[in-house]
């Protein structure tokens, strides 16, 4: 799966976690190839799921990303 992301604020971390844990608790210790940016994209496959955190000294809230998910299916 390809989620395709951009921040309408400031830089925000972005990684993936595992789907087993919980996003709501998941602190960036969890999560796997963080990254830094205003933009961009993560693959996950398996039981793994994108996570997002937003800096706690930034007006930023979650409503200011804007993303889009894919999922590709093997051809027969």
């Amino acid at each position: 799966m390809r989620t395709h992301w951009r921040s309408l604020g400031n830089a925000i971390t972005v990684g993936k976690i595992a789907y087993s844990d919980t996003p709501e608790n998941a602190t960036q210790t969890d999560a796997t190839q963080l990254a830094t940016a205003t933009g961009g994209w993560i693959d996950t496959g398996g039981c793994e799921q994108p996570v997002f955190f937003v800096r706690a000294d930034s007006q930023s809230t979650l409503v200011d990303i804007a993303y889009q998910t894919r999922i590709y299916d093997a051809a027969p």
